[in-house]
């Protein structure tokens, strides 16, 4: 038999031999998290001293006393951070709070004052919810990093009573608020 037959005939048997394959699907699950870089916060609680005022320090709504005696200093160090840093305050006695005026807290026994809340680069706060939403209503500028190694930030409060009512009554006068950062 010369080549070309030999390769005929072991076609044909290949042909009638039964083929056998076998096929199997998978499926392979991937996972993990990609996390954004955050600020870092020094001391991410804190407390502002308003001081003692007079009642007669108040002559109608919307006097005020003075700046309270102690600023509240949050140093923030956003290295490596490259978009823009909000912070939102929100009033923790009344969260819905939108008004630029923060309650009072309910252990509070003075009546007809509010505290308002400033700081450096910004008018006197407005506040807002607790949310990282972005573009989320009361979000105020802290900066816009540029995603250098080194990029520190300072939030300088500053804060005073307000009379909120036609009578003021002498007593504590204390307020809490939460403060959100969102990047974005």
């Amino acid at each position: 038999m010369n080549k070309l037959g030999i390769f005929l005939a072991m076609g044909a048997i290949a042909a009638l031999a039964p083929a056998t394959s076998f096929a199997y699907d998978a499926q392979i699950n991937l996972s993990g998290v990609l996390t954004a870089s955050t600020c870092v916060i020094n001391a991410p609680n804190g407390t502002a001293v308003i001081g003692d005022f007079p009642v007669s320090a108040f002559t109608g709504i919307g006097s005020h006393s003075d700046w309270g005696k102690g600023d509240l200093v949050i140093n923030l160090d956003c290295a490596g951070i490259a978009s823009k840093v909000t912070v939102s305050l929100t009033d923790a006695t009344t969260p819905g709070n939108t008004s630029n005026i923060l309650s009072l807290t309910p252990s509070s026994t003075a009546r007809g004052i509010g505290i308002e809340v400033w700081q450096a680069s910004h008018d006197i706060y407005v506040y807002g919810p607790d949310t990282k939403t972005p573009g989320a209503p009361n979000q105020h500028l802290v900066f816009v990093g540029n995603g250098s190694a080194t990029q520190l930030a300072t939030l300088n409060f500053s804060v005073r009573y307000v009379q909120t009512a036609n009578t003021v009554t002498p007593g504590s006068a204390n307020g809490a608020a939460t403060y959100t950062l969102q990047y974005q």
